[in-house]
């Protein structure tokens, strides 16, 4: 059984739009229950359910299995390829992912997060008030960042704090002159240096911090100071450190970045109107145990401290919420959803 990485897109989109006839993660959800078919985009949609179980029901005589243990092969084999990619960027670059809380976003990224979180050790998700805009709210208030990189393959003895803030300095004139072309400020970016960094001999590099151009330190101390970097920066990302190899710098790296103005975010102590419950219905819903009876939430009529016990639906018109078994919701101040495992 294989999902993605190519998407149907919104055109022809799932099968259950009642265009394409390539099955697909939204179908399988439609399929299990978590979600609702007169419900998509608020009610403005309906989804053809029996289109997309017949379908699947196709697949899953192929496989010998019933429709819905095929649509739950569906989801762990989506969650299990999102699982990877979360590990890729946490666990192999050195960083234990229970030690992070996970923001769902996108249409349907809060349909999974609970099945994801737990299977990757993640004790708290926070859904945010409006996950299907928040890409495009990232887009519009998003700084603008400049990068730009030079190569110099500098070893351990050779490296030379004047010469590598002249080639820093070069490198920041030539920004200024493109950002003065693009009407930027040069005096509003603030600068990062970072040093690209490997043992004598590697193929890959780890970037780190170059030392503080404000601190004024002789080039001896310079060099214990990007080794002690590079070292710990290695340690965490593999596991091991060897202090007595020779480190070598092969990039310098320059970033600007122009803090754009972000919108004031207020606490919204009188969230949901509280005269129209938010509990607004049962319906079943297909987890890993099988049909469980699980309630419907309003999320416009959720109110600050309004706490969920899953299994739950959470509705809304720019994603459906899925609270699993042994999972709970509160909604905060801000009007997001915090789950958390019991």
């Amino acid at each position: 059984l294989v999902v993605g990485p190519q998407s149907a897109g919104a055109d022809p989109g799932p099968a259950c739009y009642g265009k394409g006839d390539q099955i697909t993660v939204t179908d399988a959800n439609l399929v299990l229950g978590r979600m609702l078919p007169d419900n998509f985009l608020g009610g403005r949609m309906t989804l053809d359910r029996q289109r997309a179980e017949g379908l699947i029901a196709e697949l899953a005589s192929q496989i010998s299995l019933s429709v819905q243990e095929t649509a739950l092969g569906v989801i762990r084999v989506v969650n299990a390829n999102m699982a990877r990619a979360i590990r890729a960027t946490s666990q192999e670059r050195g960083y234990d992912p229970r030690q992070f809380t996970m923001v769902p976003f996108g249409g349907a990224g809060p349909m999974h997060c609970c099945e994801l979180a737990h299977e990757m050790g993640i004790p708290r998700v926070l859904v945010p008030a409006r996950p299907g805009i928040l890409s495009a709210l990232g887009v519009a208030i998003a700084d603008i960042v400049k990068d730009y990189s030079r190569t110099v393959m500098m070893r351990g003895d050779d490296i030379n704090r004047v010469q590598l803030d002249e080639e820093f300095h070069g490198m920041e004139g030539l920004a200024r002159e493109e950002l003065e072309k693009e009407g930027l400020p040069m005096d509003r970016m603030v600068p990062q240096r970072f040093l690209d960094v490997r043992y004598v001999g590697q193929s890959f590099e780890l970037t780190i911090d170059y030392p503080s151009p404000t601190r004024r330190i002789d080039t001896a101390r310079m060099r214990r100071s990007i080794a002690d970097s590079f070292y710990r920066a290695h340690l965490q990302r593999f596991g091991y450190a060897d202090r007595g190899e020779a480190v070598e710098i092969v990039n310098l790296r320059l970033k600007l970045g122009l803090e754009m103005d972000k919108p004031q975010i207020v606490a919204v102590q009188a969230a949901g109107s509280g005269s129209t419950p938010a509990l607004i219905g049962e319906v079943q819903v297909v987890f890993s145990g099988g049909p469980v009876t699980t309630r419907l939430y309003d999320r416009e009529n959720l109110r600050t401290g309004d706490q969920i016990s899953g299994p739950a639906i959470v509705l809304q018109m720019d994603t459906t919420v899925v609270i699993t078994p042994g999972w709970t919701g509160t909604t905060d101040d801000y009007g997001n959803l915090v789950l958390e495992t019991e």
